[in-house]
């Protein structure tokens, strides 16, 4: 609690920040600043605005947390207010699924996987029939966008390193670890464990956990002027995490 009374003010300064990137109500981002640093995926990003809808909604309970009913129901607002901006913008009924950005209705698997962990999709069992009935799976999780970007919305640096696939085509361990949870938490269990025992093999035969697999052989991916990060933390952590949902 100490803590937290020393966190709050800082927290809603950050959250201030972000203030003059707001379109239309929602964050409208520059080219290349997300984690899919090599894409040009700018201006309303679903997966940035679903991270902001979860910050706001975090400070709600947070104020809540202090015994602030003015600023918790102030943030409550918001986050309501945003949920359904987002839900406007980017749920595609037809599709089953939510479009990677407002011009772009590609199936990103970032955002749509943490929609159904958070409970903010309006269909979890239509996002994972999409990610069926595309073709986004392999053994080791999914693809992280299906189709790929085009040539002309990849960064210069990332093609000229050979490895044009980096954010599109490759297997993510950090998403196989959102895949494994959405699984689990929309009753597809047996799936859910036989991606956790693939990934599991790839790990133990590696020794470690991979940045990015090859979508064809679960090795770590290789090319000419890349190679895939080893250890690679952030993925590490959250598949601790999935480990940690299964054991409780």
């Amino acid at each position: 609690h100490d803590f937290l009374t020393q966190a709050y003010p800082r927290l809603t300064l950050g959250m201030a920040f972000y203030s003059p990137w707001t379109k239309n109500g929602l964050l409208y981002q520059p080219p290349f600043c997300d984690w899919q640093d090599t894409i040009d995926r700018r201006g309303h990003a679903f997966f940035t605005n679903l991270l902001y809808w979860k910050a706001l909604d975090s400070l709600g309970t947070l104020a809540t947390a202090l015994k602030k009913p003015e600023e918790a129901l102030r943030w409550d607002t918001r986050t309501q207010t945003v949920r359904q901006d987002i839900l406007r913008m980017f749920w595609d009924k037809q599709a089953g699924y939510f479009k990677n950005t407002a011009s772009c209705d590609r199936f990103s698997a970032d955002g749509n996987l943490f929609s159904i962990i958070w409970d903010f999709a309006p269909s979890a069992q239509s996002i994972i029939a999409a990610m069926d009935r595309l073709g986004v799976w392999t053994p080791w999780g999914p693809l992280a966008v299906h189709p790929a970007y085009h040539r002309s919305r990849k960064g210069r640096w990332v093609l000229l390193a050979g490895n044009p696939d980096y954010h599109d085509r490759q297997v993510w361990p950090w998403l196989s670890a959102l895949a494994i949870r959405a699984l689990n938490k929309s009753d597809h269990r047996e799936r859910a464990s036989s991606l956790l025992e693939e990934l599991g093999k790839s790990i133990l035969r590696d020794r470690s956990v991979a940045e990015t697999l090859d979508p064809m052989t679960g090795r770590p991916t290789k090319k000419l002027l890349y190679h895939s990060e080893m250890p690679f933390s952030w993925s590490a952590a959250m598949l601790l995490e999935v480990l940690k949902d299964i054991e409780s």
